[in-house]
């Protein structure tokens, strides 16, 4: 044996965690992680397990942060969510442990970022077999109904080569925006409609098969809803209504599906432009990235919306600063994150242009404002969708009305702030992308050419080359693109 305390890990590419209990030897304990590494791990990047194994592993995910579990954590009680980071690596580090007979209390310290909130996680097998620790990787595609498209598409993706098979596809009406659960298991979608049919889906996911079947349905109380987001711990998600000027909050069952709306965040004002900013338009809803706060970009108004998080009801109370003023006319659309969670990106689609923010314990201070269109004159540019590359060095924001186009922009190591690198032409109206979790390939949905336009990139320049062969054409008016271990 190799120890009472039988307890086993898997390793991470880029992180590792030290399991030190308080009655241990912290040498001894990591040379019995080291020894499991060792043993259960196999040449071909496989874990041996036993039959019907149950893991438990309690994770503080900041520097720093000590955790202390206590024998009332049992395997039996506790489930465990992945958080986003986690997901964008291969293989997914530090997923599933277990101990058997746990005597004694503990404390788990992980380096770097994250996250500051505890994550628990289930895992059954129920026969003895190789666990590849590289999953399947999905393609979801949202869609707006109006034409021949009927709901939501899976294709398998090989983010090696680039190659997207087509795999299935679940009916649901304009299913605008999607959100993957941390575990995968879950898939929700709005249902961006008017304020009697607006609703959000619930959809299961069956990994194997490729497979959604829808859960149930809840109103969002707020018409058009036009982005969605899954709370890591996978107790809630949120809606970020458009025509509603609202945010909603959906508490989850035990089964992942909807329950009804617990919460329904109004708000007032309206901005310079009377055609776009004449009331709210909340336009989405994005946890930071400790899943501590929520930000919600109001079109309508020009201000960015903060919301604290907490493990009791209610899940969201109104933050401090309530709301971030932002430019006159600009227009917030779609906020993201840096990898190393020290800055912040804001899309603003009527002037065309993204906020750099330095980020710290839920302040955001603005320190740059660049030009992604790049056409003349003011008003509505229409730009739509950002994302950074997984290695933080690049940053992409895709351009609608005026030039069709992603800009390109290098991020600089010492303050997130960015230089414009080129722009890259697309189809009509590129609505949505995303960037594969190898940072390969980037694929655009462009809802007026009413197909998927899928770019090599160039990992020195952040430039993109498109491969028209791998384009997926048969999709009508797609909208959003998430992959399956994105959330």
């Amino acid at each position: 044996m190799l120890c009472k305390n039988r307890f086993s890990m898997y390793f991470c590419e880029k992180y590792y965690a030290y399991a030190i209990p308080k009655k241990n030897n912290a040498k001894k304990m990591w040379r019995i992680l080291k020894t499991f590494h060792e043993r259960h791990l196999d040449k071909k990047n496989t874990m041996r397990s036993g039959i019907k194994l149950r893991c438990v592993c309690i994770l503080a995910l900041f520097t720093g942060i000590l955790v202390s579990c206590t024998n009332e954590l049992t395997p039996k009680r506790q489930t465990m969510r992945l958080d986003s980071e986690w997901m964008n690596f291969a293989p997914v580090g530090l997923m599933i442990d277990l101990w058997e007979t746990l005597t004694v209390p503990f404390e788990v310290i992980m380096p770097e970022r994250v996250g500051n909130y505890l994550m628990k996680a289930e895992y059954t097998l129920n026969e003895k077999r190789d666990i590849p620790v590289k999953q399947p990787l999905y393609l979801f595609i949202g869609t707006y109904t109006s034409g021949t498209s009927t709901g939501i598409y899976v294709y398998r993706f090989d983010e090696e080569t680039g190659e997207a098979t087509y795999v299935s596809e679940v009916k649901a009406v304009n299913p605008s925006y999607l959100a993957v659960s941390i575990d995968r298991r879950f898939v929700y979608s709005v249902s961006e409609s008017g304020r009697d049919a607006a609703i959000a889906y619930a959809f299961t996911f069956d990994e194997k098969a490729g497979v959604l079947s829808l859960l149930n349905s809840q109103p969002t109380k707020g018409a058009a809803p036009c982005y969605i987001s899954a709370d890591p711990s996978g107790r809630f998600v949120v809606t970020a209504n458009y025509s509603g000027g609202n945010v909603s909050v959906f508490p989850l069952a035990d089964d992942g599906s909807l329950l009804p709306a617990e919460k329904v965040f109004d708000f007032e004002g309206s901005g310079p432009d009377a055609k776009r900013q004449d009331m709210p338009h909340l336009h989405c809803a994005v946890f930071s990235p400790d899943a501590r706060y929520l930000f919600a970009a109001d079109l309508g108004t020009d201000r960015l919306h903060k919301f604290t998080t907490s493990g009791t009801t209610p899940f969201l109370t109104t933050g401090s600063p309530e709301a971030y003023s932002l430019e006159p006319g600009s227009g917030p659309r779609h906020l993201t994150f840096h990898p190393n969670g020290k800055y912040a990106y804001l899309i603003n689609e009527l002037s065309g242009k993204v906020t750099v923010f330095r980020y710290s314990e839920g302040q955001l201070e603005p320190v740059q404002y660049i030009a992604s269109d790049m056409s003349e004159g003011i008003g509505d540019k229409g730009s739509a969708d950002i994302h950074v590359s997984p290695d933080g060095k690049f940053l992409y924001a895709s351009n609608r009305a005026n030039t069709n186009d992603i800009a390109i922009f290098s991020i600089h190591a010492t303050d997130g702030r960015l230089s414009l690198v080129g722009q890259q032409p697309t189809g009509l109206h590129p609505r949505n992308f995303i960037i594969t979790p190898n940072g390969k390939y980037l694929l655009t949905a462009c809802q007026n050419s009413n197909r998927i336009q899928i770019f090599a990139i160039e990992r020195q320049t952040g430039l993109l080359k498109e491969d028209e062969a791998k384009q997926i054409t048969d999709v009508d008016r797609p909208v959003c693109l998430k992959f399956s271990n994105y959330p």
